[in-house]
């Protein structure tokens, strides 16, 4: 690689930096002083709905294993699986966009005697239908909004899912444009590597099919933790405005540099949910619950998990 070539790209990657601490301190700044009434109302937060929480942060992990057995040409232990699942909840915060996940669940795969080509299919098909699967609960709970706005006449409370899902296209764009040789890349070897493997999920629709169930409960799962953590400390929001809100924390944990997008999510988070008038200290107090259960919380979870699995040589 020249020399201009990756410093354009140093610089590409400095202005995202810049552009997403920014955004962070636009938002977080002007409720610093929130901040302490968010740790009271954490303190009151709700026990019962934080445990629904917690029971359906639980649940990801079981998606993510069934996800995987669905997917494996080769037959897979389902309790390995999950706990492989645990384990990636520490690798894959090490990295940014989730790349140590990725690369536990790849060496999983090649220790289960399947072939780099297959190892490297199931990964990618994981992800796609990961995508689709948030596509398609955003996409049904703009259709619902868009229906309650029909009925209500609040043209603004419709369109507020479409909305976000504009903003995750767009930021998805901005995505591409700064770091286009690289995404491209990336995108053509998936999609190649996705197409090469068709064949053998050609001749294993029904698996196919409870994979994609699968992976939308999973993305499922998540939102419905973040609408539990929200309930937990006074907030409210619809279940479509739920799904905005958590599409846009996951927009930004895609396109931020850091691991497991910390900062980023979080500003991500509390900007949409103040947008839909929910006060400050409350989104605060619910954006912090979220994180700490998704990403602390399975950080410490996943140490535990990669012990064990190292132990028993599955990774």
């Amino acid at each position: 690689m020249s020399r201009p070539v990756a410093d354009s790209k140093q610089l590409k990657l400095r202005l995202l930096v810049v552009a997403i601490t920014a955004v962070a301190l636009f938002v977080i700044v002007p409720h610093i002083g929130s901040f302490r009434s968010s740790l009271q109302t954490i303190g009151q937060a709700r026990p019962g709905l934080l445990l629904a929480g917690l029971g359906c942060f639980g649940a990801t992990y079981l998606a993510a294993a069934l996800t995987y057995t669905l997917l494996a040409p080769r037959r897979l232990s389902y309790r390995e699986s999950w706990l492989v699942a645990i384990a990636s909840g520490f690798t894959g915060k090490l990295l940014p966009a989730g790349a140590g996940g990725i690369a536990t669940y790849y060496l999983y795969l090649m220790k289960q005697r399947h072939t780099a080509g297959q190892a490297a299919s199931v990964v990618a098909v994981n992800n796609i239908l990961g995508f689709v699967g948030h596509s398609t609960i955003v996409l049904v709970a703009g259709l619902s909004a868009s229906r309650q706005a029909s009925l209500s006449i609040k043209p603004d409370t419709g369109t507020a899912a479409w909305v976000t899902a504009g903003l995750l296209l767009a930021l998805l764009g901005a995505y591409f444009v700064l770091r286009p040789g690289k995404t491209a890349r990336r995108l053509r070897t998936v999609l190649k590597t996705f197409v090469a493997n068709l064949a053998d999920y050609r001749q294993r629709p029904f698996r196919l099919l409870a994979a994609y169930l699968s992976s939308l409960l999973l993305t499922g799962s998540y939102a419905v933790c973040l609408y539990f953590c929200l309930q937990a400390v006074g907030g409210s929001l619809s279940w479509p405005e739920v799904v905005a809100v958590f599409t846009v924390g996951m927009a930004a944990n895609s396109i931020a540099p850091t691991p497991g997008g910390i900062g980023a999510v979080e500003a991500g988070l509390v900007a949409a949910m103040v947008a839909y008038n929910v006060p400050a200290a409350v989104a605060l107090a619910a954006s912090l619950l979220f994180r700490l259960i998704t990403y602390w919380l399975s950080i410490i979870l996943g140490i535990g998990g990669l012990v064990v699995a190292r132990r028993q040589k599955l990774v």
